[in-house]
């Protein structure tokens, strides 16, 4: 997956938060963002599905790594919506 889409995916994941995007130059590529809050089981699978390998406990919150090289989006994620 690229980068831009990736991206709009974590922003769609997490609507109304506002994400702090940094990326890594080694290889593979990595993602960080920070989330200023708890997630929930829904959430956080579909976080590893969007390549999710690193979560660290920050002071407001969550910082989440991702390598978008291993996304391996689920059909069960597509709409979370709807549930």
């Amino acid at each position: 997956m690229n980068r831009e889409t990736h991206n709009k995916e974590l922003q769609e994941l997490f609507k109304g938060e506002k994400l702090n995007f940094s990326y890594s130059k080694g290889i593979p590529s990595e993602t960080l963002i920070n989330v200023k809050r708890e997630l929930s089981r829904l959430e956080l699978g579909h976080c590893f599905s969007l390549g999710l390998t690193k979560i660290k406990k920050s002071g407001e919150g969550l910082s989440l790594t991702f390598i978008p090289s291993k996304v391996s989006i689920n059909s069960i994620y597509q709409n979370l919506e709807n549930n």
